[in-house]
């Protein structure tokens, strides 16, 4: 079963900077639908005003962001197979060549210790475990005009280096409108639009196309200057990930199997596995295509764990379908890359739950001395 957690942050009042209206209101609203609509497992809120006990450790000073984000990834707590969201509502500053959010304590003048920089955000968030992790940006605000440079850019380039989604509310030299007529971020408000059941947007895809309309109009209506959302995917086969499995339609899930088809076929085994999974998960019943496909998958991580190891596999050991008959737990394994797992534990699972024997993964194995694949 997919796991789906979240960090929700909105911050109204700072201490340097101009308030904002409605962050926290959008970050309240987010916390809401992931929860209440989709059915989240886990959703930390992190906003100014905090409930009374709760102080110390969800007002979003600096450190307390900070403590939250060692403490809670200190370990792997997700899977391959699982999403994390970040969604962040508020000031942010590009300083340096580098994008920062800014939190309740975050003083224009001394960015660099007050700030919390995006870059910590994603090596944090990397060592969660998660396959996909998406993060939700709402922080070039119309008040920054006055201090600092724009914020994204940096984002953008780290998204493509270390394959995040990232959704932005506005483009790089835009800023993103507080509307008073609906009591929200104009963002954060077509985004819940889109995900909810106005816009159904099942997709990565859906959703970039639905933002890219509704955003504009809005801001149009209600007499403010341009503003244009934007979705970066990477790799780009995630384009046709499924966010929302309730909304998702027959169309969307065979555009997920020809991405997971392409993703096979260009050697991305790790992207190939979490599509294919997806579409399994996505099915009625176990999917043929998934199945084959995640067979395939691991016979050929599997050679590819033997190449590594100067052992040439037998071309016998090999069936017509693709499966690894060879008794993998006669051969012993030395060798000297730092792989960490034989066999993909979110692919192990998987053959569990549909009862499918690829191969046995019990063999002697050197723990000092593992093969990374």
């Amino acid at each position: 079963m997919t796991k789906n957690w979240a960090l929700v942050i909105g911050i109204n009042y700072y201490e340097f900077l101009e308030p904002l209206k409605y962050a926290k209101q959008d970050a309240q609203l987010m916390q809401n639908f992931l929860c209440n609509e989709i059915g989240f497992e886990q959703v930390f809120l992190f906003c100014d005003r905090s409930p009374k006990g709760l102080e110390a450790s969800t007002h979003p000073y600096r450190n307390n962001l900070l403590q939250f984000l060692q403490d809670f990834f200190e370990q792997p707590c997700l899977e391959p197979g699982d999403n994390f969201w970040f969604f962040f509502s508020g000031h942010g500053i590009g300083h340096a060549n580098q994008d920062y959010i800014m939190l309740c304590d975050g003083n224009p003048q001394d960015v660099e210790n007050t700030a919390l920089p995006v870059n910590y955000i994603i090596e944090k968030l990397r060592s969660c475990g998660a396959g996909n992790i998406i993060l939700i940006f709402d922080a070039c605000r119309d008040q920054n005009k006055t201090f600092g440079e724009k914020f994204g850019r940096q984002t953008q380039q780290l998204a493509h280096q270390n394959g995040f989604i990232n959704i932005f509310a506005c483009s790089c030299d835009e800023y993103s409108y507080e509307i008073d007529a609906l009591q929200q971020g104009v963002f954060t408000y077509a985004l819940l639009e889109g995900l909810g059941n106005q816009g159904q947007c099942a997709t990565l895809e859906r959703l970039n196309q639905y933002l890219r309309f509704r955003v504009p109009q809005l801001v149009h209506q209600y007499k403010h200057p341009r503003q244009t959302p934007h979705i970066v995917v990477e790799p780009k086969g995630k384009s046709h990930l499924i966010l929302l499995p309730k909304h998702a339609t027959l169309d969307d899930i065979s555009q997920l199997k020809i991405s997971a088809f392409q993703a096979e076929a260009d050697k991305n085994l790790e992207l190939a596995e979490q599509l294919w999974m997806q579409v399994n998960v996505m099915a009625s019943t176990p999917d043929i295509d998934a199945i084959a496909a995640m067979q395939r998958i691991a016979s050929l991580r599997a050679e590819f764990l033997y190449s590594q190891t100067n052992i040439v596999l037998p071309a016998s050991s090999l069936e017509k379908n693709g499966r690894l008959s060879l008794p993998l737990q006669t051969l012993e394994v030395t060798s000297t890359n730092n792989y960490q797992n034989e066999v993909n534990k979110t692919t192990e699972k998987f053959f569990k739950r549909n009862n499918i024997a690829a191969f046995n993964s019990d063999f002697k194995n050197d723990k000092s001395n593992n093969i990374h694949n």
